[in-house]
């Protein structure tokens, strides 16, 4: 085998792994989407408490507990209306 017959082999193992590796690679992630109010208050009282969010993905979750304005641990409906409004708009794709 020759100089530029091994080098084209090279490059051509080389090419092959990398375009391996990008066909197995995890797309990248979106924006988690919120659950509605009424799926997170799962005793119906109108307000999420932490028991409530924490069965939620840790992205989730973390999300959620952000929406807290109030800093009380428990999650109003107006607290998470704002919140899923910002959330939402963050989401958008960039035009």
């Amino acid at each position: 085998m020759n100089a530029v017959s091994a080098r084209l082999a090279l490059t051509s193992l080389i090419l092959s792994l990398v375009f391996a590796g990008m066909a197995f690679a995890s797309p990248p992630q979106s924006k988690p989407t919120l659950p509605s109010f009424d799926e997170i208050d799962k005793d119906k009282d109108g307000i999420v408490t932490l028991p409530e969010i924490m069965v939620y993905p840790d992205n989730v979750a973390k999300i959620l507990k952000s929406c807290d304005a109030d800093h009380d641990s428990r999650l109003t409906r107006d607290e998470y209306a704002s919140c899923k409004a910002v959330t939402d708009q963050a989401a958008k794709p960039a035009k």
